[in-house]
């Protein structure tokens, strides 16, 4: 159970730091790309 939740709290980390990365490179892609 124990084991479980952690591999759950892992994903969870995962995807939000996935998401984070993804925001800041289209960021950065709008900054370089869209002038």
């Amino acid at each position: 159970m124990e084991r479980k939740g952690n591999i759950l709290t892992a994903l969870i980390w995962g995807t939000l730091i996935g998401i984070l990365l993804w925001m800041s490179l289209l960021g950065w892609l709008d900054i370089l790309f869209g002038k």
